[in-house]
């Protein structure tokens, strides 16, 4: 029997155990307090390490790192408030990392795959025009310039997730008021650093939200190739919503257009990539537009130099199969699209409103089927507009078949354009135009017919304030108006339009579009002189 007090081996067991569980957890907080301590003192050779390895990666560019954070229990890392700028336009800067958290991808390890996860929280940013031509002068390529390798010198595990939360990214054109925007841009990315993929071949999964400008919605889903050099590429559909069109004013005012208002939506497919640039969109949608394209004097040489070169790109293109571009629909509706010609004395304004533009089957490829194209609207707002087309992108040899009618047009109107051209303008009348246009293996053909009805040209009181020869003049005009009119009280002249599109130093669409504006211009002359005759 024992004694009353003695302890049983299995308390002692149980008391050397709780002796040993407490002696243990004494050892491992120090040891966490030593780990703790013991980081705080890397930290910040560790910052400077990496703050030197970065800028010696970059080319043209420099980086700031203020605060990094190791935390070796998480093996994670954490930099605070990184900055990027462009060492030639360094103010402001490009970029603004306010938390970069670079970890171990714990996911992949299960698939025994030691790989890092990325995440950016509110990254923002920005660029404006100074530094965005500065980088387009720069001769240093984009694959030399140390951006992959900058990426890898923050944390020695590749690549495999990169998440993007909430970032901001803005461009500044001329007017820093209206920024092009993009913001709440939420991005997840994964797969990535698998193996070096062959050419077209898309490991990493891929989505993409964002806003952008006030209210427009952008969304992509897709795969890419993020080790595609000289830049990654990208395969996947992608939408855009409310579009405001707006915000491209400054952008589209160094091409001459005047943009006043519009808005835009897209649906399709794109694959960007290095070797290939193929957009399918199967809708592009614009609504509301209000554009004029402004010619002076100030601007022709380069207006001509434009348009050049934009017909030689679009007849090199269109064999190019690493450059391929698709709309199976295009409509842009109720919009108002003018010409202004402030070259001429005292110069002009002609539009067309209300218009509806229907096109389909658009390509740049001359393989593919001819595009059609409907369009309605009114003539410098009231003359009823139709036209039908079909068209083949440009090539040496382009295929186009046009036939328009306008019609009822108030000839009022268009005194700016009859004093531009004729030297007088009218009280009254209707003006009426019917064309037909083709253009088959470089040899245009068709005719240009206009019709002026119940015209009245001399007025004392519109005209009182002219001079005395000026106002015989237009009584002189409207004289033989009335001479020629017809039974119908009409006066008609038909310009027939011939010629060749291909010249050496003169793209096929610049010979097009002279060729019509000096028909409709001669037309309308001719008008005023003859009755029926051919030219």
């Amino acid at each position: 029997m024992l004694r009353q007090g003695l302890a049983t081996p299995q308390a002692t067991n149980k008391s050397t155990r709780r002796r040993w569980a407490v002696a243990g957890g004494i050892v491992l907080f120090l040891v966490m307090i030593g780990v703790v301590v013991g980081s705080s003192f890397v930290d910040e050779p560790l910052r400077r390490h990496m703050e030197a390895q970065l800028n010696a990666d970059l080319k043209g560019y420099a980086v700031r790192v203020p605060t990094l954070n190791l935390h070796l229990f998480g093996l994670s890392l954490t930099l605070k408030d990184v900055v990027i700028v462009q060492n030639a336009h360094p103010k402001p800067p490009v970029a603004w990392f306010p938390q970069l958290d670079a970890s171990v991808h714990w996911r992949a390890l299960l698939h025994a795959r030691l790989v890092a996860d990325f995440r950016l929280l509110t990254p923002h940013l920005y660029i404006n025009k100074t530094q965005l031509q500065r980088e387009s002068a720069d001769a240093t390529d984009l694959k030399d310039k140390g951006w992959q390798q900058a990426l890898e010198t923050i944390y020695p595990l590749k690549i495999d997730r990169f998440q993007v939360d909430s970032g901001d990214l803005d461009y500044i054109d001329d007017d820093p008021r209206r920024p092009l925007h993009l913001w709440a841009v939420n991005l997840v990315a994964d797969n990535i650093r698998n193996v070096r993929s062959p050419n077209r071949t898309y490991p990493s999964n891929v989505r993409l939200d964002a806003t952008i400008f006030d209210k427009g919605k952008l969304h992509v889903d897709g795969r890419a190739n993020f080790l595609e050099e000289p830049f990654a590429g990208v395969d996947g559909n992608i939408s855009v919503s409310g579009v405001d069109l707006t915000y491209f004013k400054p952008i589209l005012a160094r091409s001459n257009v005047k943009l006043f208002d519009g808005s835009c939506d897209a649906r399709g497919h794109i694959e960007y990539a290095p070797h290939i640039q193929n957009v399918h969109l199967d809708q592009l949608a614009m609504r509301d537009v209000r554009l004029d394209y402004v010619h002076s004097a100030q601007t022709a040489e380069t207006e001509q130099v434009r348009v050049r070169q934009i017909g030689r790109a679009a007849d090199q293109i269109s064999h190019e199969t690493a450059a391929v571009v698709h709309v199976d629909n295009l409509e842009i509706a109720n919009s108002t699209v003018g010409f202004v010609d402030k070259a001429s004395d005292p110069g002009y304004r002609v539009f067309l409103a209300n218009s509806d533009l229907t096109m389909r089957s658009l390509s740049n490829q001359a393989k593919d089927p001819p595009a059609s194209l409907q369009l309605r609207g009114r003539f410098m707002g009231t003359g009823a507009t139709s036209a039908k087309a079909t068209f083949r992108p440009a090539t040496k040899d382009p295929e186009f078949d046009v036939s328009l009618i306008v019609e009822e047009t108030d000839l009022h109107l268009m005194n700016d354009l009859l004093r531009t051209f004729g030297d007088f303008d009218v009280v009254n009348g209707e003006f009426s135009l019917y064309s037909q246009l083709r253009i088959n293996n470089g040899d245009i053909s068709g005719y240009l017919k206009p019709i002026f009805r119940d015209v009245k040209v001399y007025s004392f009181r519109q005209d009182a304030g002219k001079p005395l020869l000026h106002q015989l003049y237009e009584e002189l005009v409207g004289g033989v108006q009335t001479a020629l009119q017809n039974g119908h009280r009409e006066v008609g002249t038909k310009v027939t339009i011939s010629g060749h599109a291909s010249a050496p130093e003169t793209s096929t669409w610049e010979v097009i579009l002279g060729l019509l504006k000096n028909a409709f211009i001669k037309s309308i002359g001719h008008g005023f002189e003859h009755s029926e005759a051919s030219h």
